[in-house]
């Protein structure tokens, strides 16, 4: 089937032309389905992501003593993957767990305090754990080290997967070199900011227990207040800091920023809690099924975001009385000079 021929596959001004109000969740969630022929293939990356950890993996098929059952909050991530969904378990845990996780690439940080637990970090590929020590400045810089090095691949890959979504999306063709040329600067100065963020609060961590307690909330609204910007850096070609500021100024004003979240989150803690029931008591058998669900889950609702912060960037532009008519996202505008590049991608001229 070529793209974008089959009768579900509207052109993008169809489906921002239907109403005047903004979209609700389920109806983004529809548009990737009825997209779905001409979008599987980027499932292959949260397939990746998922299965790149091997440490995790192997424990999840591991026999496991007793049962563990995880709710997750997942908020939308670019780097969303089956671990938004499950926890590895442990092979010696039995009972119930909570987590508070934005998904995979901005990292998330969990421990005690100096009396012996460690703080992990947990990145799109790897899971740091930092012990007590932390304090030295020798093992503080190889941490930082090791997350400059994850920042960088996590771009490579957000820029490759976001921009590819986005040109498919538009209708417009995808060259994933270029895509990775234009959109890896502002995905790593994102990732650097957000890592250096986590970092810079792991010594804070380790001082109390109840400061631990404490950064889960935190870290929870600032993933909130913050979900769009690495979306925006794409579908708006905005600025990293603008790009923060244009997300902060959604999440504070509610509305379709919020629903949108709330959604996110509820499909993830319904889906996790069976998921992980399932994994935990039948451990290969389920991580089969884990993998079945939670990777096209993934893509389907990184996929969605896409589309809804597309949509978010389009009400930007009416906003601001430069919308052109049809309600064509803005990288169709007609005040917008374009040229194809010789990959076939098509990039804004500022």
């Amino acid at each position: 089937m070529a793209p974008d021929s089959s009768p579900s596959d509207s052109p993008p001004s169809a489906f921002w032309s239907k109403t005047t109000t903004p979209h609700t969740f389920t109806e983004h969630v529809s548009r990737i389905i009825d997209r779905f022929n001409t979008l599987s293939a980027f499932m292959l990356v949260p397939l990746a992501l998922s299965l790149v950890e091997l440490g995790k993996v192997a424990r999840t098929m591991a026999p496991q003593n007793g049962f563990t059952i995880s709710a997750k909050f997942p908020l939308p991530n670019p780097l969303l993957d089956l671990w938004a969904f499950i926890d590895a378990p442990d092979a010696e845990t039995t009972g119930a767990s909570s987590a508070v996780h934005p998904g995979a690439g901005t990292g998330t940080a969990t421990g005690h305090g100096p009396a012996g637990a460690d703080v992990t970090i947990e990145t799109p590929f790897e899971t740091v754990v930092v012990p007590p020590e932390i304090g030295e400045l020798s093992l503080l810089g190889i941490i930082g080290g090791l997350l400059v090095v994850y920042a960088l691949i996590a771009s490579v890959i957000a820029a490759g997967y976001i921009g590819g979504l986005d040109r498919r999306l538009r209708g417009e063709p995808v060259a994933i070199a270029a895509l990775v040329k234009q959109y890896t600067p502002p995905f790593f100065v994102y990732h650097l900011l957000v890592f250096g963020a986590f970092l810079l609060a792991i010594p804070l961590m380790l001082v109390s227990p109840a400061l631990v307690l404490l950064a889960i909330p935190v870290i929870f609204v600032l993933a909130y207040l913050f979900y769009a910007t690495p979306f925006l850096l794409v579908v708006a070609d905005t600025p990293v800091i603008e790009a923060f500021r244009q997300s902060a100024r959604h999440a504070l004003a509610g509305g379709p920023y919020f629903k949108f979240a709330l959604w996110h989150v509820v499909v993830g803690l319904i889906v996790s809690i069976p998921l992980s029931l399932f994994v935990s008591t039948v451990p290969v058998i389920g991580f089969g099924l884990a993998l079945i669900v939670g990777v096209p889950l993934s893509f389907v609702l990184t996929a969605a975001t896409v589309s809804f912060c597309q949509e978010l960037d389009e009400m930007d532009e009416q906003n601001a009385g430069t919308s052109g008519a049809g309600g064509v996202p803005p990288r169709s505008q007609p005040n917008v000079t374009r040229t194809s590049d010789t990959n076939g991608v098509t990039d804004r001229a500022n």
